[in-house]
Order: structure tokens, then sequence, then C-alpha cells
């Protein structure tokens, strides 16, 4: 999952804390309404709301409401629905984007902008094996091309520029050999150091 924020940069996606994606010069994004996360995100979404329908006479009540308008039988308490998981991740790579035409027949439609073949990543991902990330030292903070921003310490940032570095070199010099022939000298400790920073699919 993480050797795709190498393969597939820079379709990338943020998720937004309201709800929604948005990308480098795109701010308005989606997830394709028929996919897996689409689905899911949906059904995060109403699940959130906490809309009910009313035990006494099933009629149906959103979320803000705490009481029937029908009968006023209050409204219950939630119950947690097990089927329903919240998206875990804020990144997400993606394959393509779709665009749709407004639709004539439904005035104020507007075009929209769907995302699909989507896999969510952790951020830590994106700063190893993304594109270029420029360290700030003086407000600590890093960033990927310049718009996927982190908080993150001198030393931390310093340590994440040596590993992308030491793992370049690495992948040059494995290139450059036989395929049969094994990764010889510190190379091999660099590989496990990253796929130990990898291998937890934690933000």
């Amino acid at each position: 999952r993480a050797l795709l924020c190498a393969a597939l940069w820079p379709n990338v996606a943020l998720r937004k804390e309201g709800g929604g994606l948005f990308a480098r010069n795109q701010g308005a994004l989606t997830f394709h309404p028929m996919s897996i996360l689409g689905l899911q995100e949906a059904e995060s979404s109403q699940a959130q709301a906490g809309d009910w329908s009313c035990p006494s006479c099933s009629f149906f009540c959103f979320g803000t409401r705490e009481s029937c308008p029908q009968c006023w039988t209050a409204k219950p308490p939630p119950v947690p629905n097990p089927k329903v998981r919240p998206l875990r991740h804020r990144a997400f790579m993606f394959g393509e984007k779709v665009r749709t035409v407004a639709n004539p027949t439904r005035p104020g439609s507007k075009p929209q902008t769907h995302i699909r073949d989507c896999c969510g990543v952790a951020l830590k991902a994106l700063f190893l094996l993304g594109h270029r990330v420029i360290p700030d030292f003086l407000s600590g903070r890093a960033s990927v091309d310049g718009w996927v921003h982190c908080q993150a310490s001198a030393r931390d940032t310093a340590m994440l520029l040596g590993l992308r570095r030491r793992l370049q070199d690495v992948l040059a010099r494995l290139l450059l050999k036989p395929s049969a022939e094994a990764p010889g000298g510190e190379d091999p400790d660099v590989i496990d150091a990253v796929t130990s920073l990898l291998v937890l699919d934690v933000e």
C-alpha cells in the first residue's frame, strides 16, 4: 500500500476535517459514489448525522430532533452499528479523476469531480516515499511538494531526510546489480528500517 505513494504520485488527495477531499490546485473532490470508499463514507456520514426512526410509530426523524413530531416519543439512545466503519486515513492515492456534467433536468446541479481506484495511505508514507520534502526548521514544519504539511521537529525532519537519501542510494545500487544478488553492506539495515516504519499502517 505504501509503495503506491511512489508509483501514483502526484495522484494524492487529502480528506478535510468536515468531510470532502481536496488535491493540489483542486479544492473539491469526492469519492466515486459507487466505489467502496464512497459507500463507506456515505454510511459513516449518515451514522454521524444521527437520523433515527421513531420506535412507536416508525416516523423518520432527523438527528437534530429530540422527540418524534408525530407521537412525541423521546429520541432513543444511539445504538452503535459495528458494520459502519469510518474512514481512518487522511490521505488517499487514486488512479484517475472522472468529471461529471450537470444534469439539465435538475436546476442548480453542478458538475462534480470524482476520484476512482483509491487506496488510503498513511501520511508518513507520503513523506517517506512521496516527492520532494521541503523542511522548515524554524517553524517546526515539513511539507511534500509544498502542500502536504505536518508538524515535525528539526531532529525528526533531519532523520527523515537522511533516511530518504539512504533509501535512494540503496535503490540505485540494487538497480545496478544482477537480480539474483542480495543486498550487501548496510543496505539490509536501511531496508529493515524503512519496513519497520511503514509496516504499521497508522498516521
